[in-house]
């Protein structure tokens, strides 16, 4: 966080989703999105899920 209060994020925290045995590429997924003319951009990261391990969670904003 600087000095005004904005917070910055450099890059993902985790590289891999695992999720019910599975491993997910989080970029992987945010190219499918991507794809609809209507999505602008696209992030992806893995929520803890109590049976899962993990679940993969997209944030989107659209144009």
């Amino acid at each position: 966080m600087d000095a005004e209060g904005f917070l910055s994020i450099g890059d993902r925290s985790k590289d891999m989703i695992i999720s019910g045995g599975s491993n997910f590429y989080p970029r992987e997924i945010e190219e499918v999105p991507l794809r609809h003319p209507a999505v602008a951009e696209c992030s992806v990261v893995g929520r803890p899920h109590d049976e899962w391990g993990e679940e993969v969670v997209a944030f989107l904003v659209l144009k």
